[in-house]
């Protein structure tokens, strides 16, 4: 047992003795206590306390089953344009359209080259192949017969006159050639000589001539240095000649070939050799005549077939032929020929030269020729 001090309510301090223990009890009572009673009513019920704090979280429980549909929702708002697909495949040609309407003219072209313009000669008697150029007429005033077109190319294959090779020389600086005699009408159309080997040349032209005069230059000559044997030129028009005239063909030469003796020909029915002729370097026409062959030849063409073959005969009315005399200047011609046919017409004026006006045929005897401004001249008709 135990002695507490314990105030009391007026403050004052008295002591009292505290059981610790049932011995302590038995011992100041005398006794030893009774059986503990029933329990007393419950009291009233306390206060709630405070709340505690939260749990941990528990575990996640197992996923139920799931519910029923739910009805379809509003339309959303129409979603961003896509991009443009690949082309597709070319569909099968559609039926030709009807043709559309003519368009509208286009702007003239330009004009068309000068076309060639022919000559008519005249004089009395019959034209020579040294008359005139190819395509060109002629009138013969003796008989007034109209020749042409002219025709001088021939038909006959070119040729050479010379058929030897030379077998002397000399290191010396001349002009040379040879003069040729021809038998026949024909044209040069070019020329060839013998090259010297040791000539500083690699090009050169060949020089014609007639009677001491210079009628056609060459084309130039392409040699090679060192190179030897014939060299062939061509002249770019050729040079008609007529049976009987004599020309010289000639070169300046740095040294040359040549033979004393005089030259064969392949064909003198043709051509022949006439002499050799020399000059000094540069010169000109080489004058002095020798007796040597210094292999300076022409190509010939022996003229082939009619060089100015008869176009119109001259006639009186009633014929094949007819001709037509404008004496005075006139737009239009009108020309009562009784030939029965509609004939071809060649309008030629007072200066020789064949025209081209419009020609509308009135009926089979007469016809009307309509000019651009007042002409004179013929028309011949066949």
């Amino acid at each position: 047992m135990k002695r507490k001090l314990t105030p009391d309510s007026t403050g004052s301090v008295e002591q009292r003795d505290v059981f610790t223990t049932l011995e302590d009890w038995t011992n100041f009572y005398g006794g030893v206590p009774g059986p503990t009673g029933p329990p007393g009513p419950a009291g009233p019920p306390g206060l709630p306390g405070a709340t505690g704090a939260q749990g941990p979280q528990g575990n996640t429980g197992a996923t139920g089953p799931q519910g029923a549909q739910g009805a379809m929702g509003l339309p959303g708002p129409p979603g961003a344009q896509g991009s443009q697909g690949n082309d597709g495949l070319t569909g099968p040609a559609g039926p030709p359209g009807p043709n559309g309407a003519a368009g509208a003219p286009g702007p003239p072209g330009p004009a068309g080259p000068q076309g060639p313009e022919w000559l008519i000669h005249s004089a009395a008697g019959v034209p020579t192949a040294l008359v005139g150029n190819d395509g060109d007429y002629y009138i013969d005033t003796n008989t007034d017969i109209l020749y042409g077109p002219k025709d001088s190319s021939g038909s006959s294959p070119p040729e050479n006159s010379l058929n030897t090779s030379p077998s002397s020389s000399a290191a010396a600086s001349y002009n040379i050639g040879n003069t040729f005699h021809f038998v026949v009408d024909g044209n040069v159309i070019g020329a060839r000589f013998w090259r010297y080997v040791d000539s500083s040349k690699t090009a050169r032209p060949v020089y014609l001539s007639l009677a001491g005069a210079l009628v056609a230059t060459s084309l130039p000559s392409i040699e090679s240095l060192g190179a030897t044997g014939w060299q062939s030129v061509n002249f770019s028009t050729p040079v008609a000649v007529s049976a009987g005239q004599e020309y010289l063909i000639w070169i300046e030469a740095d040294g040359f070939y040549y033979e004393g003796v005089p030259a064969t020909v392949q064909d003198s029915s043709h051509i022949t050799w006439k002499n050799g002729n020399y000059g000094s370097y540069g010169g000109g026409v080489p004058s002095t005549s020798a007796p040597n062959n210094y292999f300076v030849d022409v190509t010939f063409q022996v003229a082939g077939g009619v060089v100015w073959p008869i176009a119109i005969q001259p006639g009186t009315g009633g014929g094949a032929s007819f001709e037509f005399t404008q004496p005075t200047p006139a737009a239009s011609w009108s020309i009562t020929h009784n030939l029965g046919v509609h004939p071809s017409v060649t309008i030629v004026d007072t200066g020789g030269t064949v025209i081209d006006p419009d020609i509308h045929y009135d009926s089979v005897n007469a016809l009307t020729v309509t000019f651009g401004s007042a002409t004179s001249g013929k028309a011949y008709l066949n």
